[in-house]
């Protein structure tokens, strides 16, 4: 072939490739427009329904922020939590091994009766069946792993803040131990 053909050749698979990656980051940015605008809206009778799905050995009751009590499992041992708002039931829908925990240093996830250890003891015991019974945090896990290195850009101003969110915390924890 000569020079001016081989060159032609790359050409054209590049533009090739160019419009087929370009259509899947088309049809990626759709899908997760699509995906979000159902969370948006259809999270809340999800994440219920989702917990109904699975068998917890023990049993958890959940007063949302509208103060409807949901009842998962049964027997011992035994925790009631409260959510305080609808933005710690939206991140724990997203992201339950990050925020119930969070939630708890912040106030927003309330145990009523029973004690963290309890509730803890639960939510370990089924976390993997939740995950499996879960599509959306499985496709919001493969997203934010994709979109971790983002995520994890710090920069003097918020790493400061990152710091002073994770140390500066109240006794209460510190009695637990």
């Amino acid at each position: 072939r000569s020079a001016k053909a081989k060159k032609n050749c790359s050409l054209v698979i590049f533009q090739g490739f160019k419009k087929a990656t370009l259509s899947v980051a088309f049809f990626y940015f759709y899908f997760q427009l699509y995906f979000f605008f159902m969370i948006y809206y259809y999270w809340d009778k999800m994440l219920y329904s989702i917990l109904k799905k699975i068998p917890f050995k023990g049993k958890i009751e959940i007063v949302d922020s509208n103060n409807k009590v949901h009842t998962f499992g049964s027997g011992s041992p035994y925790s009631r939590i409260r959510f305080a708002n609808k933005s710690i039931e939206r991140k724990i829908f997203f992201n339950p091994s990050l925020y119930i925990g969070e939630g708890y240093m912040d106030g927003e996830v309330i145990i009523e009766k029973g004690t963290i250890e309890d509730l803890l003891n639960i939510i370990t015991a089924c976390y993997d069946d939740f995950v499996v019974n879960n599509f959306f945090f499985r496709i919001y896990e493969n997203i934010s792993s994709f979109l971790k290195p983002l995520h994890q850009i710090n920069k003097v101003f918020q790493s400061k803040k990152n710091v002073a969110h994770h140390y500066d915390i109240n006794e209460n924890l510190y009695k637990l131990f």
